[in-house]
């Protein structure tokens, strides 16, 4: 009762298009590995109320996204399974994941079902990037005869829930913008942004793949959910029409790595090649490390913690910006920036 009455309160702003949801039903609502892509806050609220009658999916979803005001009560109606911010939380924070994971297989082996994000967070560019995540792969191993329904969203890009304003969204300075809307517009009639929420059962879907092959099927077909960054307007005098903006820009630092010695270059490297899944002999600097060398966030845990040990970390590093071989290699040298 209380989600459909949630889905009400999203029919005020939200115009959703759901296509395949009835096909999935007419196959079971038992045993389904729901796989969205996440473009903003609210899609994974879309989806819940969507499904939540049929199948009552428990969802993984990121510590702080589930705990922020506003949303914790919606979600905390589907039971959550939550995890921290892996690189933040260290070996704990590991192993909080891998007892997510173990919890997601052991529900999906009763028949029930899970709803689990690839990417493990909110795009920041509209495109799904999941890199060498493990998440999908470790689950459909041990649960092989799962049915993995991939589910893409698409038109929430440039929604206040989204990151297309170049920053993580603002829920609660969000509300009182939401309320006067909801006022001026005799709550009925306020615009409508228009969303679409396709469901959809791969018989082709890799369960016996790589995790690479795993998560490059993935982001192939939520590379269709792509739209411009588009905003609609809050009030009905302002007309209906939605306004596409630019995207955001997210200016790299310019950094140097002229001042790394051969001796640290050199154990870094083979460090990663331990830790890489794809066979790269001659590592290059500018080399993803999730995208380019496969390494997932529980590896990258387990090879900050030796980047500690052996070089030492210092408080000037944000380790969301450890992204590259040369990232890495920065670290070690104990200079963050090398601008």
């Amino acid at each position: 009762m209380i989600m459909k009455f949630f889905g009400l309160f999203l029919k005020l702003r939200y115009k959703v298009e759901v296509k395949g949801l009835k096909e999935i039903e007419k196959r079971g609502c038992e045993g389904v590995l729901f796989l969205p892509n996440h473009p903003a806050l609210i899609d994974p609220i879309i989806i819940s109320t969507l499904t939540f009658d049929k199948f009552r999916s428990r969802p993984v979803a990121d510590h702080q996204q589930a705990t922020r005001k506003g949303f914790k009560k919606i979600i905390g109606i589907t039971k959550p399974i939550t995890i921290p911010d892996p690189k933040k939380a260290g070996l704990k924070g590991r192993e909080v994941i891998i007892d997510a994971l173990e919890t997601s297989v052991s529900e999906l082996k009763k028949g029930n079902n899970m709803l689990v994000y690839p990417a493990g967070k909110m795009t920041f560019t509209g495109y799904e990037e999941i890199g060498g995540n493990c998440g999908v792969e470790y689950i459909v191993k041990r649960v092989p005869n799962a049915r993995v329904v991939l589910v893409r969203t698409k038109g929430l890009w440039g929604s206040v829930f989204s990151r297309a304003y170049g920053k993580a969204p603002d829920v609660v300075s969000f509300l009182p913008t939401l309320f006067k809307a909801l006022i001026l517009n005799l709550i009925f009639f306020i615009p409508k942004r228009k969303v679409s929420v396709e469901f959809y059962e791969p018989t082709d879907f890799p369960k016996n793949g790589s995790r690479i092959e795993i998560n490059r099927y993935l982001e192939n077909y939520y590379e269709n959910a792509f739209c411009p960054n588009t905003t609609y307007p809050y009030y009905f005098f302002q007309g209906q029409k939605p306004i596409v903006k630019p995207e955001p820009d997210y200016t790299e630092i310019e950094k140097t790595y002229d001042n790394i010695s051969e001796e640290i270059k050199i154990t870094v490297l083979n460090k990663l090649r331990e830790f890489a899944l794809t066979d790269k002999e001659d590592l290059e600097g500018n080399y993803d490390i999730s995208k380019d060398l496969g390494i997932d966030s529980l590896s990258m845990i387990l090879f900050l913690q030796w980047l500690d040990k052996e070089f030492g970390f210092n408080n000037d590093y944000d380790l969301d910006d450890i992204k590259t071989v040369n990232d890495c290699l920065l670290v070690a040298s104990g200079n963050p920036d090398s601008k």
